[in-house]
């Protein structure tokens, strides 16, 4: 909690997101004890590190840099789980795989405010960063994907037997 604040507001807009869609009580204190935790030891690590200071020249905002070719395309190697089947669902007109998301609206929230929160104030080629979201993206990834197959299946289906 100490280490990466920014994952605690990436976990409290997840769960924002699902209180908006479900209005569960637990889902709003848990979004507001995150936000809360996360500002709190902000402050906490920002005057206990006071020294602590970037290089010379070097900016907290991060997107410039992140936005060229090399941090992007690292950046794009992580997000692939979820991208592939995007692409392919675009390509192909499968809405099952935008149901499939819009399910994991809460999960795509987290990952997105993380994603945000890293190409603007992290440098997106250290992996380092990106971890944390690892199993998300697995899960994310692995939803979408059996939607793509699922859809696929259906239309094949559909050809074999007609009507």
């Amino acid at each position: 909690m100490g280490c990466r604040t920014d994952l605690l507001f990436a976990l409290a807009v997840g769960f924002g997101v699902r209180w908006w869609r479900e209005r569960e009580t637990a889902d709003v204190v848990a979004a507001v004890a995150l936000a809360g935790a996360g500002a709190i030891a902000t402050v906490i690590l920002v005057r206990y590190y006071s020294d602590a200071h970037y290089r010379s020249g070097t900016s907290v905002v991060q997107l410039g840099h992140n936005l060229r070719p090399m941090p992007a395309l690292v950046a794009a190697c992580f997000v692939l789980p979820v991208l592939g089947p995007c692409v392919v669902a675009l390509r192909h007109s499968i809405p099952g795989v935008w149901r499939a998301a819009a399910d994991e609206l809460p999960l795509l929230a987290l990952i997105a405010s993380q994603l945000v929160a890293i190409f603007v104030i992290g440098r997106a080629e250290e992996t380092r960063l990106m971890f944390p979201l690892a199993v998300a993206l697995a899960w994310l990834g692995t939803s979408l994907w059996r939607a793509v197959i699922s859809s696929t299946e259906d239309v094949q289906s559909e050809q074999r037997f007609p009507g």
